[in-house]
């Protein structure tokens, strides 16, 4: 099995190289609109409208740990306790009780091994709710700015976005998985997921946790990052752009006229350092994370579409749990 993903992945580099030469000669027509940039809508929304997303798409998380705080067994809080003084002590030999073990475990992990049932049922629940809070923001922009086109939308076109995704696909991913493994040889990767999976290998924990990382993951962080933020940092960065309409979003028909034209670069990899530092505890991977967003930025900048943006995000994650999958069952399937 490892020489069929060795071979995969071999076919995915040269894909990419080849992609890449015809791309830096100017001859892939896929990309040749959004190295252009395609006529685009400005986003109306402001850092009001930003504050209010956050609020919506980080509630219902905390409702869904308020559940768990209410429902899991009285012994699945100690994952997430302060070890006592004499714990400290006898594990660390330090009298005072002070000084903190180390954990060789994560919380969740530890979590996950006392209450299985419903630590699973928790990571249903937190999916559920981080589409429920993306939906309550898209809901918030539509009802003050209803412009599908700005909201990522135009989807007459999903099939040649979907098209443009996968060689997306193709011209990111495998630098990005090269520099990961080169990363990975010094500095250990750490992803709370890929770790839950790999010491509990039991199907209802990867058919929730794939759901999380394959479906969910894209939609939502694709709307947060790429739509909203990077959106609204293009229409903050155009020229002559009025301060009210940055804070509160009242940008007029007149100023959009005035100020048409390609968006800047450094919103896309501004919102690339954001999107990097939203996965700042999985190891080293945030720094080949930036070049995947930052791939993915300049195909939103280039079409104001999002889909691209979901399928190349989508196919990064299958990529991933396909490797993990065949790093649990590859040695029964030879």
């Amino acid at each position: 099995m490892t020489q069929v993903v060795n071979g995969l992945f071999v076919g995915m580099l040269f894909a990419s190289l080849a992609l890449w030469t015809q791309f830096l000669r100017g001859r892939l027509p896929t990309l040749s609109a959004v190295r252009q940039c395609e006529p685009q809508t400005v986003a109306r929304w402001s850092l009001f409208d930003l504050i209010v997303v956050l609020v919506f798409v980080f509630f219902p998380q905390m409702l869904a740990q308020g559940w768990a705080l209410r429902e899991l067994p009285i012994e699945a809080f100690e994952a997430f306790e302060s070890p006592r003084p004499a714990e400290v002590a006898a594990q660390t030999g330090d009298a005072s009780g002070t000084r903190p073990p180390a954990r060789d475990k994560s919380p969740e992990l530890t979590l996950a091994q006392r209450a299985p049932g419903a630590f699973v049922s928790l990571l249903w629940l937190r999916s559920a709710a981080l589409l429920a809070g993306t939906g309550l923001g898209i809901a918030w922009v539509w009802s003050r700015h209803r412009d599908p086109l700005a909201l990522g939308g135009d989807w007459s076109r999903w099939r040649s976005d979907v098209w443009l995704g996968m060689v997306g696909f193709l011209m990111v991913a495998p630098p990005v998985l090269l520099m990961q493994f080169a990363l990975t040889q010094f500095f250990p990767s750490k992803h709370p997921l890929i770790e839950l999976v790999l010491a509990k290998p039991e199907a209802r924990f990867l058919w929730a946790s794939g759901v999380a990382a394959v479906l969910v993951a894209p939609l939502t962080e694709e709307f947060q990052f790429r739509v909203l933020i990077q959106g609204w940092l293009q229409t903050a960065a155009r020229p002559g752009m009025p301060s009210e309409s940055w804070l509160v979003g009242l940008a007029t028909p007149e100023w959009e006229r005035q100020s048409a034209g390609p968006p800047r670069h450094w919103p896309a990899i501004a919102t690339a350092a954001l999107f990097a530092l939203a996965h700042a505890n999985h190891g080293p991977d945030p720094i080949p994370l930036f070049f995947f967003a930052w791939g993915i930025g300049w195909l939103y900048r280039g079409t104001s579409r999002v889909l691209p943006g979901v399928v190349v995000h989508f196919l990064l994650n299958l990529w991933t749990l396909f490797l993990l999958l065949v790093k649990i069952y590859g040695s029964s399937l030879t």
